[in-house]
């Protein structure tokens, strides 16, 4: 049963139009002042359409002799036609609706017509299949996300993933003309925005919480990515207070802050999940970067901690550890292959999606299966074995 309403100069009529393999019923009854059609029905394909008024209650108004009224097609395909009223003073009339004609007369016309038009429909039907298929399987669909250090590298990759996958996201880094740019690259500001934040200073992260909570309306992922490496080639007697403080201010004091406004909002939703940016360096150890490997550390040791702390509010806290990402610095310093942002990204999304909704204090190792053995192994081996035999 399909309702259509007619408005015009007279009275307003709401028609319920039933409709079958033969033709269209149409019953209407008095709703106001008005006489225009705004209904669609369905129609048989190859089937010539008919349509007709059942029943009309009497009119106390004057109507006008002819108004306009049309029927449609689901797919957009319809016709117009006139609704001859007769006089006011019948009670009850039967009105015809002259419909256009949709079916040739020829068989051979009405086999190719009713072939193209069912290739027409099944066309719309998949077209919109596979946009629900599409729609629902973005695995982010109706979050909302905050990126620290967004505005290049892991962050960036990652918010043009989510995005993708259906979130809102706030990129927030120190780098305000890219992370504008990159903002205005993933998408419109009903999808994504930047905001200035030193993960450092407190008031900077509340403010982007806060900021989010004000656009979007809520919180359910905080991705802690910003990190600074400082200078790896630091000897442990060349280390000083200050070298010190600049990377565990942003490292170790960001992901501190960083938690402690994502819970002020996720723990009266009782939901919510924190994602940390540690290392490979959390896991493997060599004689270089020693405040940048201590720095990572305790940022793992925080996400089992603080992971401990939220789970009676169903929030999880994760870490993702990458190897080194992929530059053209790094490329050209060394023969090997490097982890990509992009890998590092859908590690992300994977954290941050109901995929993972049993899984809190992890730390998701990218690496390429680089720390499952000694590297050092195989070079020792050759110089023990294989080259003396050669």
């Amino acid at each position: 049963m399909v309702r259509s309403r007619v408005l015009g100069q007279g009275r307003d009529r709401e028609y319920d139009i039933e409709s079958d393999w033969y033709g269209v019923g149409v019953k209407s009854r008095e709703l106001g002042p008005g006489l225009r059609s705004e209904g669609w029905s369905r129609f048989s394909i190859g089937v010539k359409v008919r349509s007709w008024v059942l029943d009309r209650i009497p009119s106390q108004g004057r109507i006008p002799s002819k108004g306009q009224a049309g029927v449609g097609s689901r797919s957009g395909v319809g016709s117009r036609s006139l609704v001859e009223s007769g006089d006011d003073e019948v009670g009850r009339e039967i009105l015809k609706m002259k419909m256009a004609k949709f079916s040739p007369q020829s068989p051979i016309a009405k086999t190719f017509f009713s072939f193209f038009l069912s290739l027409f429909f099944l066309f719309i039907i998949f077209s919109s299949s596979t946009a629900t298929i599409q729609n629902n399987n973005r695995r982010l669909e109706g979050k909302v996300a905050i990126i620290t250090g967004g505005a290049s590298g892991i962050g960036a990759a990652t918010a043009r993933l989510f995005v993708q996958q259906g979130a809102k996201v706030v990129i927030c880094d120190i780098q305000d003309k890219l992370g504008t740019s990159v903002a205005q690259q993933i998408g419109n500001k009903q999808t994504i925005i930047y905001v200035h934040c030193d993960v450092s200073i407190e008031s900077d992260v509340k403010n982007v919480v806060n900021t989010t909570i004000a656009k979007f309306g809520k919180l359910d992922i905080m991705f802690s990515n910003a990190g600074v490496i400082g200078n790896p080639f630091t000897s442990i007697q060349d280390i000083d207070y200050n070298m010190i403080k600049n990377i565990f201010d942003v490292n170790v004091v960001g992901g501190f802050f960083c938690a402690k406004h994502a819970a002020r909002v996720m723990i009266p939703k009782k939901k919510g999940v924190i994602i940390f940016t540690t290392s490979i360096v959390s896991t493997f150890y060599s004689d270089l970067v020693h405040i940048y490997t201590a720095s990572k550390n305790a940022l793992l040791g925080l996400t089992k901690n603080v992971g401990v702390e939220l789970a009676k509010y169903g929030i999880r806290v994760n870490s993702v550890s990458p190897y080194a990402i992929s530059t053209p610095l790094i490329r050209r310093k060394f023969e090997r292959s490097f982890t990509r942002c992009e890998d590092v990204a859908n590690g992300v999304l994977y954290l941050a999606s109901d995929e993972s909704r049993y899984a809190s204090g992890l730390n998701l190792i990218i690496d390429g299966g680089y720390t499952t053995t000694n590297v050092a192994l195989p070079e020792v081996y050759k110089r023990l074995f294989i080259n003396k035999t050669m």
